[in-house]
């Protein structure tokens, strides 16, 4: 009986220190198929917005390519624009490291991330953490993100940084 009741202990313990650090609890799938959606009703009432993100853009970065650096440099100017913290963790093509860095993004409660996926497929259930957060996630390339974009560089980060400093605006009153 008493091992039964330590073993609940130590799930309590876990459980409350996973809703204080921030940690995303599991969510739906999303979308798996085509949706139409009906015309954006101005009238409609207002969503809420998450609770406690930071106004922060990160940008899980894959490696250092030139391309990526253009995504970088759109992203931070237009993180600049829009007086957001703007952060780079690059995993330097380490899915491990990509996967910590994403991690780290959700227990700090970052408000947008923007990834390009080392390994989409075994980031995916971290990046899906994020979303269920409430933070904005965009992807370069592949999926899960809110949004996904595939373009020249600057206009690849300009474009996703509009967007995530969009959110921050409207949906953190940043």
């Amino acid at each position: 009986m008493s091992r039964i009741l330590g073993v609940v202990a130590v799930l309590v313990a876990v459980s409350t220190a996973m809703a204080h650090t921030g940690i995303a609890q599991e969510g739906p799938p999303g979308m798996t198929r085509h949706v139409v959606f009906a015309p954006f009703d101005p009238n409609a009432p207002a969503c809420s917005r998450p609770a406690g993100l930071r106004k922060a853009l990160t940008f899980a970065q894959d490696n250092g390519r030139k391309f990526m650096q253009g995504v970088a440099r759109g992203l931070e100017l237009a993180a600049k624009d829009r007086g957001l913290t703007y952060e780079v963790d690059q995993a330097n093509n380490d899915p491990i490291a990509m996967m910590e860095g994403v991690r780290k993004f959700v227990s700090s409660q970052g408000g947008a991330l923007v990834i390009s996926p080392v390994d989409s497929q075994s980031i995916s259930p971290v990046i899906k953490q994020a979303i269920w957060s409430g933070a904005y996630v965009g992807s370069v390339v592949p999926p899960p993100a809110v949004s996904l974009l595939n373009a020249p560089q600057y206009l690849t980060g300009k474009v996703l940084g509009d967007e995530a400093a969009g959110y921050i605006k409207t949906r953190l009153k940043g």
